[in-house]
């Protein structure tokens, strides 16, 4: 089962993995809080090679470019993570848009996330973000990252996804 969190909420931990606080504006009470346990020094990765793409919008069409790696920390587990830039947002073209997650053991998916970027690439004309799977302790060898971008853009023409290319085996 995956973990669903906003972009903004991921970005907004300081870049701390796996937690994620969620308030509300007007009061800042905490809504929600996911923890993961806390890992040691990244001390291996791969990630795949950039990749660039253009949705069709109403408006004008944004420029993504996202990349999907793959880390492994010093007590021996791995988390998938991605990162999504973009440029001539902020036109509120976006009903939706998702970037899903895989963490994968020899193309068995072990860990998911979802991590929601609509708000921001809505409200943002030039911006990035990350996406994480949590950790997870998974024997060595075979150990990838994939994701997959799913968006539904204010064209009427419906949802619609962008496979992005997987990390190599770490």
């Amino acid at each position: 089962m995956g973990t669903r969190l906003s972009a903004m909420a991921r970005c907004a931990s300081g870049g701390a993995v796996g937690k994620a606080l969620l308030v509300s504006s007007p009061a800042l009470v905490p809504l929600a809080m996911t923890v993961t346990p806390a890992s040691a020094a990244v001390i291996a990765g791969k990630c795949s090679t950039g990749q660039n793409f253009s949705p069709e919008t109403a408006g004008i069409n944004p420029n993504l470019y996202a990349q999907v790696c793959v880390e492994k920390d010093s007590s021996g587990v791995f988390r998938a993570k991605a990162y999504l830039s973009w440029g001539a947002a902020g036109q509120n073209d976006f009903h939706n848009i998702d970037l899903q997650l895989r963490l994968e053991k020899s193309d068995v998916v072990k860990k998911t996330a979802t991590c929601d970027f609509t708000s921001r690439m809505n409200g943002t004309v030039n911006s990035s973000g990350y996406c994480y799977t949590p950790w997870m302790s998974l024997p060595a060898g075979g150990v990838t990252g994939d994701a997959t971008l799913v968006y539904d853009s204010r064209d009427v023409s419906g949802e619609k996804a962008w496979e992005l290319h997987g990390s190599p085996t770490l």
